[in-house]
């Protein structure tokens, strides 16, 4: 089922285009209104409730002049940082319409999966894409998080290049193409721009230009363009869009300092180099089942320090040969560009920045940093769903639907685990249990409730998933210590210098237990090395002479 067949009814044919394209986008809606009744969660509270700069106009313009993570430097991402200002300003920091925007753009993005699926398969085809991507449960976390904004706004940046690219077929002869897109200059420009949105909105779109020329020499049915005209028009798009990424990057280079994304996730100081190379390759079956399965979100993916000490060669091999076939796949396409390999590039082009292997980035893997790449997995699956349809392989046609319902099952059961960042947290626990993050952040939870005693089998779980974690290490001490387990307190903090030389919080936590129970000799030592590895710690410097060092 790679090309459409002639319609003798063009009106009924375009009928049917317009209910591929915007019944989608009407589910993805009603599936995702559970969602309104979120608040802000986890990050949402740090980039968006916490943030004074983005809840006044006056302030706004200031906050698109610094990183994204505002705190501590990171990413620079000032589209979606001037939608949340603007939000917050009509909105006065209601929750709603930061919720009700993401669900809007979900729905945007789900017709343009179907439209770009009509440039070379009929309307069935079309509509089962949209309504497959819609309701996908890997999405649940972009749409359901309000920070997943970044990621709704840069694939539809993406998708509006891909269909920027390529022109619409006739849908009543395949023998002609018809054009409908803007002449050549306001095109280039219009790519530009794209570049730029999807570049300011999240780093995946540093991939625009390479995608926008994929798409262009792709043909289409009927497309009697000479391959010469094709690749011309596709690396003109592709410099334009060039254009507007360069762009934020000399913007980002001014703000940051550096090209650099956010800082890497912990998995990768602790594994280095090929090392950490392993562990990204051990990763990629995992995203590949993500999006290839629906299953239920379990928000948070981190690893144990066993899998990164030792990731599963299993899992690292078939890794490369996903990462080969990749290759093998955008090659092919490069040499004769069909509409299945250019569907696979889409995912390879927007898993790359994200996959680890090229940077290291601040997640492992995460449900929604598989947005766009998804994006390809809802053409082939609603392509394939189509042509079982027609060819009434009912089997088939039943075990999609199957499938599809069950993935619905799963995205309307976690919308609530979003609700605020106390329930984001026991839901990361119960749904990952072999994941730190979800012990961790439940114990801070429970030390902040008064619940001491929780929090420390909370963090003695945290401390055994990951035992090479200075900050785990310390807030594990820092509860033990005020539960009066002074020696587990010791012990811990002294893991965590020794893991962690120049951090300043353990070590000076640390001295301090130490002369209160009168080990000053200890604590001269660890003051000596603090000072040596950091000269500017005048606390240290003061307190070795105050105990004759």
């Amino acid at each position: 089922m790679t090309d459409r067949a002639p319609s003798p009814d063009p009106a009924a044919d375009d009928r049917r285009a317009n209910w591929a394209v915007w019944l989608p986008a009407i589910v993805a809606i009603v599936v995702y209104l559970p969602a309104l009744r979120n608040g802000f969660a986890l990050d949402d509270v740090v980039i968006i409730a916490n943030d004074a700069a983005l809840h006044h106009l006056s302030t706004l313009a200031g906050a698109l002049a610094r990183p994204y993570w505002y705190d501590e430097g990171h990413l620079y991402r000032p589209l979606t940082t001037l939608a949340f200002g603007l939000e917050w300003a009509i909105s006065q920091g209601r929750p709603l319409l930061f919720h009700a925007m993401n669900i809007g753009w979900h729905a945007g993005v789900s017709a343009m999966v179907a439209r770009l699926t009509l440039r070379w398969w009929p309307p069935p085809a079309a509509l089962a894409a949209g309504l497959w991507f819609a309701i996908h449960p890997v999405h649940a976390e972009a749409v359901a998080n309000v920070v997943g904004r970044s990621e709704l706004v840069c694939a539809a940046a993406l998708l509006g290049l891909a269909l920027l690219a390529v022109p619409r077929t006739r849908g009543s002869d395949d023998r002609a193409v018809a054009d409908d897109r803007p002449p050549s200059r306001t095109r280039y420009w219009i790519a530009g721009a794209l570049g730029a949105c999807a570049m300011a909105s999240k780093e995946t779109g540093v991939v625009a230009p390479a995608l926008v020329w994929v798409a262009a020499i792709t043909p289409v049915p009927g497309d009697r363009r000479a391959t010469a005209v094709r690749w011309h028009g596709a690396s003109r798009l592709a410099v334009a869009a060039a254009g507007g990424v360069a762009c934020l990057l000399a913007a980002r280079w001014l703000i940051l300092g550096t090209l650099a994304g956010d800082a890497p996730h912990y998995a990768f100081d602790l594994a280095h180099g090929w090392h950490g190379t392993l562990v990204a390759l051990a990763t990629v079956p995992r995203a590949l089942s993500l999006v290839l399965v629906p299953q239920p979100p379990r928000l948070d993916y981190s690893p144990p320090d066993s899998s990164v000490l030792h990731p599963d060669p299993i899992l690292v091999v078939l890794g490369v040969l996903a990462v080969l076939a990749s290759i093998a796949v955008a090659w092919r396409h490069v040499r004769r560009p069909v509409p299945w390999s250019f569907v696979c590039c889409i995912a390879a082009c927007s898993y790359a920045p994200v996959s680890n292997l090229v940077v290291r980035s601040g997640v492992v893997v995460a449900d929604r940093t598989l947005y766009a790449p998804s994006i390809a997995v809802a053409i082939a699956a609603g392509v394939g769903v189509a042509g079982a349809w027609a060819a009434r392989r009912w089997v088939m046609v039943g075990a999609s639907a199957a499938l599809a319902a069950i993935g619905l099952v799963f995205m309307e059961n976690s919308l609530g685990a979003w609700r605020d960042s106390p329930t984001a947290f026991a839901a990361i626990r119960d749904r990952s249990p072999t994941s730190y993050v979800g012990h961790y952040t439940s114990a801070e939870v429970r030390d902040l409730a008064g619940d001491p005693r929780g929090a420390q089998r909370e963090y003695a779980i945290a401390v055994g998933l990951t035992p090479h974690n200075p900050a785990v290490l310390y807030m594990a001490a820092a509860n033990a210590f005020r539960m009066g387990d002074t020696s587990r307190a010791i012990a811990w903090l002294t893991q965590a210098v020794v893991l962690r030389p120049t951090g300043a919080r353990a070590r000076t936590a640390l001295i301090g237990l130490d002369l209160r129970r009168g080990d000053t000799v200890t604590a001269r030592t660890l003051l000596r090395d603090g000072v040596t590895l950091d000269s500017t710690q005048r606390e240290w410097q003061a307190e070795l002479k105050r105990i004759g060092g």
